[in-house]
């Protein structure tokens, strides 16, 4: 009896064990009809829930909120039982029910960009050797399992020059390469030798930068840029007003002042207002004369004719 209920629970908590591993594989609900593009989270509450079915009664899959600006791989859709719509997605290890309204379509490249600054990636310039368990591994489209690959791959062995790096979650960290001009991503914890460079590791976690970064620290010298006030502090230059003070040169109003032949001209036209004025009082003198003459006449006229009166009259 005690050995069948013992087989009894081994069986109940091997069954509990498989709903939950079945759940988190996304086999809990099935999605309506599949998909395959990508949406990154934008929820005002800063970040959104996986849960293991469409309803927000079912089981939460995530700790913590996936956080804004994360990218998702929608590979199917399904509508909730309050007819609202939900997407099947996969995040990192994780494949559950997402609402579709605090998700935002975007291309995959706009996703992995999206992904690569929400999770704070930086430019480096450093190499890693390509050791991948299956001989080889095949560049992903962006910084996460969650992406599609790509078909170029890199074969073990391979030296892969680094220029991007972001870590994704604590301890896994994605690096971007390129294959015969194509660019894509390889997790580096995983597929290469990059766990056993404990410089770079201790680098990028003191630093939040790879190993072998040399674009970084020129910027990070931008204090002694920052001194630019000093040569912007041009009064040197803005003393330049005395050789500006060309008042001096400006003086020469010196030769300007002709006022000299400016007063010639002017006592030159006060005679000849003098002359003009001259002979207008020699023509009023004439007009004087010929006045005095016309008075004199008409006199000699009036005494004539007088005098003709009074000689008529004594004839008479």
């Amino acid at each position: 009896m005690k050995k069948r209920m013992g087989i009894f629970v081994a069986l109940l908590c091997c069954f509990l064990l498989a709903v939950n591993v079945w759940a988190d594989d996304g086999c809990g609900q099935k999605p309506d009809y599949a998909t395959d593009y990508y949406m990154i989270v934008e929820c005002a509450e800063g970040g959104v829930d996986i849960y293991d079915g469409a309803d927000f009664s079912a089981n939460k899959l995530n700790e913590e909120l996936i956080p804004n600006g994360t990218a998702l791989h929608i590979t199917g859709e399904k509508t909730g039982e309050d007819n609202s719509h939900w997407v099947y997605v996969q995040h990192r290890s994780m494949y559950g029910y997402v609402p579709s309204d605090h998700l935002k379509p975007v291309t995959v490249g706009e996703a992995a960009a999206s992904e690569y600054r929400t999770y704070n990636g930086v430019d480096v310039e450093f190499d890693v050797t390509v050791r991948a368990e299956g001989g080889q591994v095949s560049l992903s489209k962006g910084p996460g399992d969650q992406f599609g690959k790509r078909r170029q791959s890199l074969e073990n062995g391979t030296i892969a020059h680094i220029t991007q790096y972001v870590e994704t979650s604590p301890g896994i960290a994605w690096g971007k390469t390129s294959v015969d001009g194509v660019q894509g991503w390889i997790d580096l914890t995983r597929d290469t030798d990059y766990a056993e460079n404990k410089a770079a590791i201790s680098l990028v976690e003191k630093t939040g930068i790879a190993a072998g970064v040399t674009s970084v620290p020129e910027p990070t010298v931008t204090p002694e840029l920052t001194v630019i006030p000093e040569p912007t502090v041009t009064p040197e230059p803005t003393a330049a007003a005395e050789p500006t003070i060309t008042a001096k040169p400006t003086e020469t109003l010196e030769p300007t002042a002709t006022a000299e032949p400016a007063e010639e001209t002017e006592a030159s036209l006060t005679e000849e207002v003098k002359e003009v004025s001259g002979e207008n009082a020699k023509e009023e003198n004439g007009k004087n004369h010929i006045i005095w003459i016309i008075v004199i006449l008409v006199l000699l006229a009036a005494g004539l004719a007088v005098f003709f009166v009074r000689k008529k009259n004594k004839n008479l």
